[in-house]
């Protein structure tokens, strides 16, 4: 098995070719398992691989500390979750690091971008290959409106006097500075400053 997963990886190709040789890959691996919807965006600016799995079950917080006492629950649900999954990029990770400090800093902050998500997947509003902004986008546009708040509710985690030396990233990703401080509690307090 492990001479054929290394002879495989060996015969890729390199660079853009083999990035979508592997989303490709993984697309046809997981299209196998049931309950789960594969599209493979293999020319996309950066190849990525979605995956929806539905059918899991839900259930509410009152339905689950029923289960726990070993009372009957009724009502359970289903919900899907999505997952991307691309191959040689790391901004996506910075990204999500970002976003997870944010809502570290302030439970309202996941509230609000869970809340449009859900909305504009629903208006169908959150497709970047169809002309409306990425999901992601959204999520900034969250962190913007809490930022504005007076008085604010999220500091700016990119702010020079927030990142120092401590939190610099030396490195560009995709020409983007990643650096922000990811330290919610002392990020918190530049908050209470105000």
């Amino acid at each position: 098995q492990a001479d054929t997963d290394t002879d495989e990886a060996s015969a890729l190709a390199s660079g853009r070719t083999r990035e979508t040789q592997l989303v490709q890959r993984v697309g046809d691996i997981v299209s196998s398992q049931p309950g789960v919807a594969v599209e493979v965006r293999a020319a996309a600016r950066v190849p990525i691989v979605t995956l929806t799995v539905t059918g899991l079950p839900f259930l509410s917080t009152e339905q689950a500390a029923a289960r726990r006492r070993g009372q009957p629950s009724s009502g359970e649900g289903a919900v899907a979750i999505e997952c991307d999954i691309c191959v040689g990029h790391t901004l996506p990770q910075k990204n999500t690091a970002l976003l997870r400090t944010y809502c570290a800093i302030d439970s309202r902050a996941k509230q609000l971008i869970l809340a449009v998500k859900i909305w504009s997947k629903a208006a169908g509003v959150a497709d970047s290959v169809n002309g409306t902004l990425a999901s992601y986008s959204w999520s900034l546009l969250c962190v913007f409106f809490l930022q504005q708040c007076e008085p604010p509710v999220l500091p700016l985690l990119q702010s020079d006097a927030l990142v120092g030396e401590r939190w610099r990233s030396h490195e560009l990703i995709d020409g983007c500075d990643t650096s922000f401080c990811g330290d919610a509690e002392e990020a918190r307090a530049t908050l209470s400053a105000h």
